[in-house]
Parts: C-alpha cells; structure tokens; sequence
C-alpha cells in the first residue's frame, strides 16, 4: 500500500522526534484513531531508565500524567513491559485504576489499544492508539490490526534511530578490538587472570584494558564496564 510506503520513507528521513510523531500521528488517523503516543525507554543507567514520550494528546492530560506519575501504575504500560501482545482497554483494564482512567477520558482518551516493541538491548518501546467514541470492535482488529502492529515496529525503528545517539560512544571514546574482546570475555564470567591465559596476556594489562573501557564509559568496575557495554549493543 502507498501509505505504508511513504510511512516507511518518512521514518527513514526523518531527522527529529517531531517530524516522526506527526507522521505517526498521520498514520493513526488513517487506521481511525485521533490520538497516539509512543513512548521508549533509554537503557542507561539501567536503575534508572529514562522514558521518552511523544504523544498529541491534550496538553492538560501530559502534564497531569507527569505530576500524578501515572506511568508507574498504567496497566497498559504494565502490561506491555513484559508482553509484545496487543492489548484493547477494556473494563478490566479501567478497573485497576479509575482515577487515572476517569481523568483519561475527560481527555478524549476512551477507547484504546496499545502494543509493545522490545529489541532486547532494554530500549522497548510502546505505542498507543486511542480516541474518544466508538469502541473497538472484532471486525475492526480482523481488519486493521495487521498496520497497527506494523506501525509499532516501524515507530520504534524511526525513535531509536533518532534517539541513540543521546546515549552513543562519541567516535573518539570508541571501545578498541581488544577492549571488546576483554568485556566479551568478562561477560562470560571470566576472571583477569583467565582471560590473560586466554588471550596471551599478563593480568595486568587485562586490568588497563578493562579500566580504560571503563574509563570511556563513565563507569568504574568490572561489572558496571560489561553491563553498559552490553547495553549499549558494543559487543556484539
């Protein structure tokens, strides 16, 4: 279809979250939906993921979401940080949390669905459709459901494409072939010392490997060196 054609062009090019939102917003009004957001979680520091969230919805309803914290206690988020299965909201859903779900729907918010991407590198990401009348029918997912979940994967593409370099090595802090293979080896569990025996090399020079890796990730030990580099996909 020339839609998704020109969706996936879009993405492709597009050179800030802006310019993404507003043609995944383009997109979710084809599918008949008025609003949508995505939201992806930054990896690092792994406590404390950061969320990035674009979205169209009513000013009011963003910053009352924000102050209230309501993505903590969302279901819908809940759900979708542990499952890539769609999720429609439903009375179940709405149940767990009126609050939120009332003040949702003073908002335009009352018939949704959403679905997750997760690519294993802890960068999910999570796209809601929704609007305020006609509720979401069988008929409807039979039909549409196939570009909704097109959509989620081609969304997350384009913001982790936007968004990684916000948490990327700059070029002169790139890991060397030997700082790599020393944290691969690490990962694996191996000590200094064996990994000295593996690879031909004093336990001290190991050492200077995986500090200085350290040193160019902003961490300070072993483990916190392997779990950033791992992160952030730098051993591979």
């Amino acid at each position: 279809m020339k839609w998704m054609d020109d969706l996936l062009h879009t993405i492709d090019n597009a050179q800030t979250e802006a310019e993404l939102l507003d043609r995944i917003v383009s997109t979710a009004r084809h599918l008949g939906f008025d609003y949508c957001a995505y939201g992806i979680r930054i990896p690092i520091p792994v406590t404390r993921p950061a969320v990035v969230m674009s979205n169209n919805f009513q000013p009011s309803w963003r910053q009352r979401y924000a102050q209230c914290e309501y993505i903590a206690v969302d279901p819908t988020v809940q759900h979708c940080t542990k499952s890539t299965i769609p999720i429609v909201w439903d009375e179940q859903i709405t149940q767990q949390t009126p609050q939120m779900w009332e003040e949702a729907r003073a908002a335009g918010l009352v018939h949704g669905w959403a679905q997750s991407c997760l690519d294993g590198r802890g960068s999910g990401g999570m796209l809601t459709l929704a609007r305020p009348s006609d509720a979401i029918t069988a008929q409807e997912l039979a039909s549409n459901q196939k570009y909704m979940r097109f959509l989620v994967n081609v969304a997350h593409q384009g913001f982790l494409r936007v968004l990684t370099p916000q948490w990327q090595l700059p070029q002169e802090k790139s890991l060397s072939r030997r700082e790599c293979e020393v944290l691969k080896w690490a990962a694996d569990g191996k000590t200094a010392y064996e990994i000295g025996l593996i690879l031909s090399l004093s336990r001290e020079t190991i050492k200077f490997h995986l500090r200085n890796a350290g040193s160019k990730l902003g961490v300070h030990n072993c483990t916190a060196t392997v779990v950033r580099a791992t992160t952030l996909g730098l051993l591979v």
